[in-house]
Parts: structure tokens; C-alpha cells; sequence
């Protein structure tokens, strides 16, 4: 849980500065770079969720039985 809660911070923060970063000017100015960018933070966040759901999750429902 220490992990995924660490991991987390920097996920956040990279989600912070991906939505500072991309404003209506910004996208209209530089769409490649838009797209780069969300495709990255996409991939980021996905990969989290799936790891959540495989590997924390389980562990939580383990400990929720045996308590």
C-alpha cells in the first residue's frame, strides 16, 4: 500500500502538469504535442488502474476476509 501510495504522488503530480500545461491556447498551438502528451498520461493512469485492480485490490480483499 506504501508503494502504490508513493507511486500515486508522482502520478498526481504528472497529472497536475499535464492539465497546467494544456489549455485551449497551448492545444490549438501545438496539437502534436497534445497528443503526445495525453497519450503518455493515458497510458500512465491506465496502468495504474490495472495495476490497482490486479494487485491491490486482492490484497485489500484478502485482508478484509481474514480480519
Amino acid at each position: 500500500a506504501k508503494a502504490f501510495s508513493e507511486e500515486m504522488g508522482g502520478l498526481g503530480a504528472a497529472f497536475g502538469d499535464y492539465a497546467k500545461k494544456w489549455d485551449a491556447t497551448t492545444i490549438a498551438t501545438d496539437w502534436q504535442g497534445f497528443c503526445s502528451d495525453s497519450r503518455a498520461i493515458i497510458a500512465a493512469l491506465t496502468s495504474r488502474i490495472t495495476r490497482e485492480n490486479r494487485e491491490l485490490l486482492p490484497l485489500a480483499d484478502r485482508l478484509d476476509r481474514a480480519a
